[in-house]
This record gives C-alpha cells, sequence and structure tokens, in this order.
C-alpha cells in the first residue's frame, strides 16, 4: 500500500545547496515494498479523492496513529527519465497533519549520502538496499 507520509520537504545537498521541494508535494512511500521498492521515496503533488482508504497497512497505521483515518489518493510516478540532482545528507519533513505523530522531522545521512533525482515534475530519493524506515521515520541509513 502506498502511503503519503508528509509534506513540506527539504534537502541539504553534499554541496551545501539546499533543495526545498514545493510546499504540496507528498512524501510518497511504499513501506511493505508491494508496488514499489521500499527504499525508494517519491516526491509529487497527488490528488485527494476524500474516500476513504479501501485497505490500510498494520505499517501505516504505526506511522499514523490508530485515530488516524486514511484517504484513497491518486499519484502517477514516472518509469523513466530520472536525472540526478545530487546526494542528499539531510531531509526535512512535515508528517501528515491529523496523524498522531504530525510534527517536523528531520534525518541526517551519516554513512550513505542517498541520490535525489528528478524526472519531470517528480523527485525520488533512493534509500539503497538494507534501509531501515517504520513508524519513528528514516532509521538508516
Amino acid at each position: 500500500m502506498i502511503v503519503i507520509k508528509g509534506s513540506k520537504v527539504e534537502f541539504t545537498l553534499k554541496d551545501g545547496r539546499t533543495f526545498k521541494l514545493p510546499r504540496d508535494y507528498g512524501m510518497i512511500h511504499d513501506p511493505d515494498g508491494a508496488e514499489l521498492n521500499r527504499c525508494t521515496f517519491y516526491f509529487a503533488s497527488y490528488a485527494k479523492t476524500g474516500k476513504p482508504a479501501k485497505k490500510t497497512s498494520r505499517k501505516a497505521t504505526r506511522y499514523f496513529g490508530n485515530k488516524y483515518r486514511q484517504k484513497e489518493t491518486r499519484v502517477t510516478i514516472p518509469e523513466h527519465g530520472w536525472a540526478d540532482i545530487g546526494e542528499a545528507v539531510e531531509i526535512r519533513y512535515e508528517r501528515t497533519k491529523g496523524s498522531q505523530y504530525a510534527a517536523k522531522y528531520f534525518h541526517v545521512f551519516k554513512k550513505r549520502s542517498p541520490m535525489l533525482s528528478r524526472s519531470g515534475r517528480c523527485y525520488r530519493l533512493e534509500l539503497k538496499d538494507g534501509c531501515v524506515v517504520d513508524d519513528r521515520g528514516f532509521v538508516m541509513p
């Protein structure tokens, strides 16, 4: 199940640049890896349907909290045409409003800097195999 985990995303790149995404872009992730690589995050605009999610995953429920009611959204992710922007050394973001853990968060990528890339108006952050992302957020790298 693909979920929108947050917004207002900003990166610090290895070369010292700050890279800020549009405020309304969602942080798109598949924690189970059923439809997308679980170690890859996408960032893009999305359409809210207002309809309750037909199914929810246990991992998503732990991330948002038991009281948060997940809704269906629509998002399009390009398959091709990705161009590297730079290696990310830090990510800052806000967790989804209304969720139990809604707040501002950040994570420093210490050992391996994931590559931030772009295709059209969509961005991708590849954390590499062996990543750990759970209800606490980014854990490793």
